[in-house]
């Protein structure tokens, strides 16, 4: 999954580089196909947005410091952002309920 959706987004990176953690891996494998697409698409919005916080607003509590971008109604996607090595950690996709 990873090395797929990876080598499909990098031709076009402008932020840096693309980390997903195993609990995103898992998730993934589990959506359809055009849920997979739509967050393949996402994916490649905030890689390529100058500031992938602004794609997206603020979590609190347990998600502090992360940020979540919607996926249409129901899902989302929750990543961190480290300006400093210009990279994104995805950590969880899923319905309104991973939070």
């Amino acid at each position: 999954m990873a090395q797929v959706l990876i080598s499909g987004i990098f031709d076009v990176i402008s932020f840096g580089t693309a980390k997903f953690t195993g609990t995103f891996k898992s998730a993934y494998k589990k959506l359809g196909g055009d849920m997979r697409r739509r967050v393949d698409d996402a994916i490649e919005s905030l890689l390529i947005s100058r500031d992938p916080r602004k794609e997206g607003h603020m979590l609190h509590g347990e998600w502090e410091g992360c940020y979540s971008f919607e996926i249409g109604l129901k899902y989302r996607l929750i990543y961190r952002v480290n300006f400093k090595r210009k990279e994104i950690e995805f950590l969880a996709v899923g319905t309104h309920k991973i939070y």
